[in-house]
């Protein structure tokens, strides 16, 4: 007679290429662990993508304030009604 654990299969926690995502996981904090260089690396390397990421932007939005400046300035403008333009057009 057979138990019900044996009637059902085990649920794998194995992926499709037959690497247990948990062996890989501790792998790689094992790897970290004995080299903490790679770690400071790692993490100086997203800080500074980071800061890129926020210096670039910035320089996007000041550049395009400039140029909506600049195309605010070229516009023609029309004169503005003063004393002496009134005084030519009643003549």
């Amino acid at each position: 007679m057979a138990t019900v654990a044996q009637e059902q299969p085990a649920v794998s926690t194995w992926n499709h290429r037959g690497t247990r995502i948990g062996e890989m996981v501790g792998g790689t904090l094992r790897y970290l662990r004995r080299n903490p260089e790679v770690l400071v690396v790692l993490l100086g390397t997203v800080t500074v993508a980071a800061g890129m990421i926020v210096y670039l932007e910035r320089a996007d939005r000041w550049h395009n304030w400039r140029e909506e400046d600049e195309e605010e300035a070229a516009a023609p403008q029309r004169p503005r009604a003063t004393v002496n333009n009134a005084r030519r057009r009643a003549s």
